[in-house]
């Protein structure tokens, strides 16, 4: 019961915030709602587009979700997806095709170059004592400026373009469309598949009590095994992995090339809304895809907004932002409401 009114006065709230947001920019209110359900899910199209932005959304609230699990605060699911999609990369330039033996190396390059750059962050832990949350951050911008460093008249930059890119991968590279003249790409499957299958670790298996014993008091857990660190290394690198599988999704699936763009920039990255839409279902997996799908679907009605309502398209993060504290206020209010 409390559960369901935290989700009727989360939707009451979201309803009136973005409401809100709605006649701040000075458009009509139903007309603005009415672009919103149209860009999101109102044609074919509509709904493919929401699917595409919705799969690596699901891949990074995964990974947000495993390292949450555990009480691990990682912040780093957005650089170790720009490590994932550098090492997917790379790969195809030493397997170039054919593709049934190029696109599984480099679903595998990807997950382990995002493994590999979240398990720096649980070395530091392990070892020094850092904080997650203060190593993943930093690790998010040097992830960036490797990137840059690649593409900005680096190694890897495009000689005739006029952004910071890669010349295209090979076509047999690329990972195949599920539907024509569209995005969608057998990522989905991927994100779908990885979703379930931490489900199954997490509620099925000893790793995944291990790791919920952790999370629930970590100090019991390492004065009943002695040793944390192979634990908390393991989270990291599943977690990074899951980051990573997003970054070879949008190179191969969408962008078919790697670009600094690969995720929307500054504060609004697939990795950082993987974090929110992971909160907002309290780490659910099966509620992380829905929640992929509902942010999916905001992102991809931003131009239909900004055309029929005169929304701002960037007004679509601020909407993501609105659910996410009418979740976490309608939270604290009936948590409040059972304690008195």
């Amino acid at each position: 019961m409390t559960a369901a009114r935290t989700l009727g006065l989360t939707l009451l709230l979201s309803l009136i915030g973005v409401a809100g947001i709605f006649w701040v920019a000075g458009a009509n209110i139903l007309t603005a709602f009415g672009a919103l359900a149209q860009g999101a899910f109102g044609s074919r199209h509509a709904i493919l587009d929401t699917l595409t932005r919705a799969t690596p959304l699901m891949l990074t609230g995964a990974a947000v979700a495993v390292a949450f699990r555990a009480k691990l605060w990682s912040i780093g699911a957005e650089g170790q997806l720009f490590a994932g999609a550098i090492a997917g990369y790379g790969m195809v330039l030493l397997v170039p095709g054919p593709g049934w033996i190029s696109i599984p190396l480099i679903l595998v390059a990807g997950f382990i170059g995002g493994a590999a750059y979240a398990a720096i962050a649980a070395v530091l832990k392990v070892k020094r004592g850092v904080s997650e949350i203060v190593s993943t951050v930093m690790l998010n911008y040097i992830a960036l400026l490797i990137l840059s460093l690649l593409l900005l008249g680096g190694p890897w930059s495009d000689p005739g373009a006029a952004y910071e890119q890669t010349p295209p991968v090979p076509h047999a590279s690329e990972f195949p469309v599920l539907v024509e003249h569209s995005h969608l790409h057998i990522g989905i499957f991927v994100a779908l598949l990885a979703c379930a299958a931490v489900h199954i670790l997490i509620t099925r298996t000893s790793l995944g009590y291990d790791i919920r014993a952790f999370g629930e008091n970590p100090h019991a857990y390492a004065a009943k095994t002695g040793d944390p660190g192979r634990l908390i290394f393991k989270v990291m690198a599943l977690s990074g992995g899951l980051a990573g599988l997003a970054g070879v999704g949008e190179v191969f699936g969408v962008h078919h090339r790697l670009l600094a763009g690969i995720s929307p920039g500054y504060g609004y990255g697939y990795g950082y809304t993987g974090i929110s839409l992971a909160i907002l279902v309290r780490l659910n997996l099966g509620g992380i895809v829905i929640a992929a799908v509902l942010f999916g679907g905001i992102v991809s009605a931003a131009i239909k907004m900004q055309i029929l309502a005169g929304v701002p398209s960037a007004a679509s993060y601020l909407v993501q932002a609105i659910i996410l504290l009418s979740f976490l206020l309608s939270a604290a209010l009936m948590r409040r409401r059972h304690v008195v």
